[in-house]
């Protein structure tokens, strides 16, 4: 689990299908994200994959979910994906537009980078966010 001041990036258990499917169902959110809208069956496979990931190799993706600190409620989430590029890494996320306009993803983001920064890349190793027609990736390398 990573805490940032307000969030709590954790993964998901199989109770989270209800919030995650109220944004991953949604074609305005779908738009954006290569895998589409999610039907519920699609959101239940999806944590539960999530759930028992690990990022030991490229091709790897760490998904957390991130939940309020203060209500506990899941708003969105954000993946850390070990790519086989030059040992790098994505970051990701999609989050729910009602909580829109509240730097709750740049939270997750940050808190996500700065624990894989802490945990496998070496200082410098951070490369300029690419420019893409979907969500800001940032890559991480140095995974060494």
């Amino acid at each position: 689990m990573i805490e940032t001041s307000r969030l709590l990036l954790r993964r998901p258990f199989p109770a989270d299908i209800d919030a995650v499917y109220a944004y991953r169902s949604r074609a305005d959110v779908a738009r954006y994200l290569s895998a589409g809208t999610w039907t519920r069956q699609k959101t239940g496979e999806e944590i539960d994959t999530y759930a028992d990931a690990q990022l030991n190799r490229p091709g790897d993706e760490l998904v957390l979910l991130a939940e309020l600190r203060t209500t506990r409620e899941v708003v969105g989430e954000v993946g850390l994906k070990w790519t086989d590029a030059d040992n790098a890494a994505e970051i990701g996320y999609v989050f729910n537009p009602a909580y829109m306009g509240r730097g709750l993803a740049s939270e997750a983001v940050s808190g996500v980078l700065s624990a894989a920064l802490g945990a496998w890349a070496s200082p410098g190793s951070v490369r300029e966010p690419m420019l893409t027609t979907g969500p800001p990736v940032c890559c991480v390398s140095g995974w060494e």
